[in-house]
């Protein structure tokens, strides 16, 4: 669980919602044009500790454990799945004071931002999203790994697998998240893949997993419509989840227009396998957005 030992810094505020209460770090100038990062499944905030601090340079950064996630503390009755986690989102912009936003978002974070973006509608001025879903694409690994957590036990059988170096660098365990699966090792081990060891940490994020509602996700193209925002996709080549070509094509539904990058020697989680070369992209795609006498072309 991140707590004060957190490579995000001190110890996050928390916001006390309608349904949930949310940790949230936030770092960069007071003042500064506001940027919200969503992570995606099973990670938590944490997981843009090498590239929050790189855009805070230029932005005012708030970084969120999701409900279930993280720090933010839960019960049986916070809600979870994307359209509920969407609207807790809704209400942090509130709790926060925002007046307008950007969003940086990965995996199912990005559907998220994409349902909170089409509800903001203006009040967002730009996207940066990556390896998240994509309209009319159903992840045939991510389908397996649900439905078999759904088995009675299978929460402590993963855990036991979890503890297997083989089963964590499979395409069934993390393998899908690096090209370069040494980086399975060390750090990211450490902050994301040990703490599944906890039962409570563990069935947390699988509550999320469980909740995830296809149906969602088969109209964010119409979700997209209504996104007046432009948008950056920063995608890997060998991401196994969501591919990039479809993500290519997606790019067209944006009716702000979408620029499309993609990183050759990366898979799920670019923002983790080359975060520097991730935040830059993103750093100099935001800039452009807040400084409107500067030129700015979004559409590949």
């Amino acid at each position: 669980m991140t707590d004060a030992r957190s490579p995000l810094g001190p110890a996050p505020a928390f916001f006390d919602l309608d349904a949930a209460r949310v940790a949230c770090w936030q770092m960069g100038p007071t003042g500064a044009p506001d940027l919200l990062f969503v992570h995606g499944w099973p990670l938590h905030a944490a997981t843009w500790r090498h590239v929050a601090p790189v855009l805070a340079e230029r932005f005012r950064c708030h970084l969120v454990d999701l409900p279930t996630t993280g720090a933010s503390p839960w019960d049986a009755t916070t809600p979870v799945g994307l359209r509920q986690h969407a609207e807790t989102l809704r209400q942090l912009v509130e709790a926060l004071g925002l007046a307008r936003l950007g969003l940086v978002a990965h995996d199912s974070g990005g559907a998220i931002a994409r349902l909170l973006a089409a509800e903001l509608g203006e009040r967002v001025y730009g996207m940066v999203l990556s390896g998240t879903e994509i309209p009319g694409h159903h992840p045939l690994l991510f389908d397996v790994l649900t439905r078999t957590l759904r088995l009675p036990g299978s929460a402590a059988v993963l855990r036991g697998l979890l503890r297997s170096p083989r089963y964590v660098r499979s395409r069934f365990g993390f393998g899908g998240c690096f090209a370069d699966r040494s980086r399975l090792e060390g750090e990211f081990a450490e902050l994301f893949i040990a703490p599944l060891q906890d039962r409570r940490v563990l069935e947390g994020q699988l509550r999320l997993a469980q909740a995830i509602d296809w149906s969602v996700v088969a109209e964010l193209e119409e979700t997209h419509r209504r996104i007046p925002a432009p948008a950056l996709l920063l995608w890997g080549r060998h991401d196994p989840f969501f591919p990039a070509a479809k993500a290519e094509a997606m790019a067209d539904q944006f009716p702000g227009g979408a620029r499309f990058e993609c990183f050759e020697d990366a898979a799920l989680l670019a923002h983790e396998e080359h975060p520097e070369r991730f935040a830059r992209a993103s750093l100099a795609f935001l800039e452009r957005l807040v400084e409107p006498a500067r030129p700015l072309r979004v559409t590949a």
